[in-house]
């Protein structure tokens, strides 16, 4: 499901650090239906890439999946329900942020995150 090889590792934030965090999603439309009058999305597979980029050069990463035509994500194309429902497993360490900057319309969306609080290790 990922491009990424997850190891248990903490990346080293701080309390206040704030994440970039953009979703890109690509459907796989043949150029024969771009003509159509009406594209209903759902008829296509659509990749989802997210990107984090971590402050003070502690690097980035990225995260890749498809979803098949007909089927749906539980975030519903939201950046915003996607960090909601996502960030206990993709940064792990994090007990408490605060979301902001916020711009989930579209087909590429972005928002920050910044740390309040990091579970004990």
């Amino acid at each position: 499901m990922t491009n990424v090889d997850k190891c248990k590792k903490r990346i080293g934030f701080e309390t206040g650090d704030v994440i970039d965090v953009s979703m890109k999603i690509d459907y796989d439309i043949p150029d024969e239906d771009e003509e159509k009058s009406v594209v209903d999305l759902n008829d296509y597979v659509a990749k989802y890439t997210i990107h984090y980029s971590y402050p003070r050069n502690l690097g980035f990463s990225f995260l890749d999946f498809k979803v098949d035509a007909g089927c749906c994500v539980d975030f519903n194309d939201d950046i915003e329900q996607y960090i909601k429902e996502s960030i206990e497993k993709d940064l792990e360490e994090i007990s408490e942020y605060e979301l902001f900057d916020v711009d989930n319309s579209g087909d590429y969306q972005t928002a920050k995150i910044r740390i309040k609080t990091l579970k004990k290790s």
